[in-house]
């Protein structure tokens, strides 16, 4: 996702070119949000913005809270971001990990499928000293897909010839390999049945 912080004018854009400001941000819950942010500042003669670095000594954080609740600890944050080229070719680089065990639990509290927080761009000097704070909306909508959803896709779906059935004396489970005709060519059961 590109992001463009026109971090005087405390603006999150999607675009410079046709200056659209984010109404909010959505993501989905355990998602790793690779972001790619430019620093931009607008031309006060043209309006036009020019892509550069933070400036000296200072480096970008990112985090997000409840809205409600801006006083609490960060239920996702990025703290270090990789800056690839100078000057107008700037651009700083970091994954977001919405896979957090205290955002994973927020989201999942509420009785609507997300969560409405407030992300929040900052640079931070060495002493941590906050300047051009930016916050936007941000939504978190529940995964469809869990880790605790993932099965194996079987394997008779994807090898047609492989069979697993269970042994009738052990109730052990087995594996039958057959032909294209369907005859049983081999049978390994675990060891001891």
């Amino acid at each position: 996702m590109k992001i463009y912080w026109d971090y005087e004018n405390h603006e999150l854009l999607s675009s410079i070119q046709n200056i659209m400001q984010f109404q909010r941000l959505d993501y989905v819950l355990r998602d790793q949000v690779a972001i790619e942010l430019y620093l931009v500042t607008k031309s006060e003669i043209t309006g036009t913005y020019t892509i550069g670095e933070a400036p000296s000594g200072y480096a970008v954080k990112c985090s997000i809270k409840p809205s409600d609740d801006r006083d609490s600890d960060p239920l996702a944050s990025q703290y270090v971001w990789t800056l690839s080229g100078t000057g107008e070719s700037a651009k700083y680089s970091a994954t977001l990990d919405l896979n957090k065990t205290e955002l994973i639990a927020a989201v999942e509290a509420e009785t609507n499928p997300y969560l409405d927080l407030v992300i929040e761009f900052v640079l931070q000097n060495a002493s941590a000293e906050n300047r051009d704070s930016t916050q936007a909306d941000l939504r978190v909508t529940q995964d469809i897909h869990r880790p605790s959803d993932s099965a194996a896709t079987s394997a008779n779906l994807l090898f047609p010839w492989f069979e697993f059935f269970d042994d009738e004396t052990t109730g052990e489970e087995c594996l039958r390999i057959k032909n294209t005709d369907g005859q049983t060519l081999a049978i390994f059961k675990p060891a001891g049945v």
